[in-house]
């Protein structure tokens, strides 16, 4: 598109000293250098590379440049309902039973602070009055300071009301006199904001127990998301939660440091070395469980509790873990729990997971 095309290496190597350029894709690169040509009026890649020589500017404007802005309160509700699901397990099993209060999240490339104002609202609705027990923070960091200045405002123009419930919209935000929505303080004091490259040698915190990199590492090289894939792994607690986006997925070299919760959603968790599920669950689960219902098998008990809470069974024939009688639906195991057993499906559930913890 643009000609000189030799001179890009010029551009190159200046950011390369830097320290920018080596973290991009070669189309991610390309895509955002020209878009800021564009703006420039630039023709030729020697006419930038003299700009962004002489105009200490620039190299600020080229980097936010590469600022991905595109986010929205509970992007894919989906991933945001597992996420509820998954963190109420967390909580219960991790925090509460080894009798910890502190809670520590970081939402890498927040942009402007939907993804962890969404978070402090799933963190209100698990917690309810007692989330004035833990000490909770968000850290919040993106490395486009404009739009870190809109996150820390907490305020959002009328269209909000398209990306989050009315009941969250009355009990958690306040509607301002230019119609715009403002999270309220309680909330906002949650997270801290703050500028931060991610391809920086280290980060500022450790002994997080959930990481949000949505639609982020997607457009690094494959070097540098092995990299970061690796850093997350440190940073988190054992059992935490790593939350990327679209289609990301853990580098295969690295597969073995994570469990997939939800390949479909790209939910990870950093497992429990066998002493600490010891430490934290009272008793070591047996190596392999099974579901009661359908036959299913699972190395893990959180897995296990978390399909049978969802009713996930795939087989098409159910199992009464009483009299082991086949039924052909999970409406038909329900009704025959009920009528034959005297037991609702809450009460079978119970049972099993006593008969797990006892086994």
């Amino acid at each position: 598109m643009f000609p000189d095309s030799e001179n890009l290496e010029l551009i190159k190597n200046l950011l390369k000293n830097k320290g920018f350029y080596d973290s991009y894709s070669e189309n991610t690169f390309l895509l955002h250098l020209h878009n800021r040509m564009r703006t420039t009026k630039c023709l030729t890649y020697k006419q930038y590379w003299i700009l962004l020589s002489e105009d200490k500017k620039e190299f600020s404007l080229l980097k936010r440049n590469f600022s991905i802005n595109v986010t929205s309160f509970f992007r894919d509700p989906e991933v945001f309902t597992l996420f509820m699901e998954l963190f109420k397990i967390y909580v219960r099993e991790i925090i509460n039973r080894n009798n910890l209060s502190r809670i520590r999240i970081w939402s890498a490339g927040c942009s402007n602070g939907s993804e962890p104002y969404s978070i402090s609202i799933i963190l209100h609705q698990i917690l309810q009055h007692k989330l004035s027990y833990y000490n909770v923070k968000i850290h919040a960091t993106d490395i486009n300071e404009d739009t870190l200045a809109i996150a820390k405002t907490g305020k959002y123009p009328d269209s909000v009301s398209k990306e989050v419930s009315e009941e969250y919209l009355e009990q958690l935000f306040i509607k301002t006199s230019d119609s715009h929505y403002q999270i309220k303080m309680s909330l906002r004091n949650l997270v801290k904001f703050d500028s931060m490259d991610l391809m920086a040698d280290s980060f500022p915190f450790k002994d997080l127990d959930v990481i949000f990199c949505r639609y982020v590492s997607m457009y690094f090289h494959k070097s540098q998301k092995e990299l970061l894939v690796r850093k997350f792994y440190d940073l988190l607690n054992p059992g935490g939660l790593l939350i990327l986006g679209g289609t990301d997925r853990i580098p295969v070299s690295l597969q073995n440091l994570f469990n997939p919760l939800s390949v479909k959603k790209s939910i990870y968790q950093k497992p429990l070395s066998k002493e600490q599920r010891k430490m934290i669950l009272g008793s070591l689960p047996p190596e392999e469980l099974f579901c009661e219902w359908c036959g299913k098998a699972f190395v893990r008990i959180t897995d296990l509790r978390l399909h049978l809470e969802h009713s996930q069974c795939k087989l098409g024939q159910f199992h009464c873990y009483v009299c082991k009688k086949g039924l052909f639906s999970k409406i038909g195991l329900i009704s025959h729990l009920k009528y034959s057993h005297y037991v609702d499906r809450n009460d079978s559930i119970s049972r099993v997971f006593n008969r797990i913890k006892q086994s």
